[in-house]
């Protein structure tokens, strides 16, 4: 990452980054307006394509986890995590699927 990617992730929403466990290196990143109805649509469709094994990083900037969809939260409660349903402004977690 660089530092035009920190300035970027001042903005609400929710962002993922997604790595390789093996090289570390970064294979996505990307930023969700999950704070308006339906913005994680495109978030569930990078979720259900993510390889076994890539670790998921998330981050809620503002009230990023206050709009996702049933949808979304049962994909990344298959996915591993077992922190989306306690997830409130500004948080944080990372999962291994």
């Amino acid at each position: 990452m660089v530092m035009a990617d920190v300035k970027f992730m001042k903005r609400g929403g929710l962002y993922l980054v997604v790595l390789n466990p093996a090289t570390s290196a970064v294979m996505h990143v990307s930023r969700h307006r999950t704070f308006e109805h339906s913005g994680d649509h495109e978030l569930l469709k990078i979720l259900e394509d993510v390889q076994p094994g890539r670790i998921l990083v998330l981050a809620a900037m503002h009230e990023g986890f206050m709009q996702m969809s049933d949808l979304t939260v049962n994909c990344l409660r298959r996915l591993g995590s077992k922190a989306i349903l306690d997830m409130t402004m500004g948080d944080r977690c990372g999962l291994l699927p």
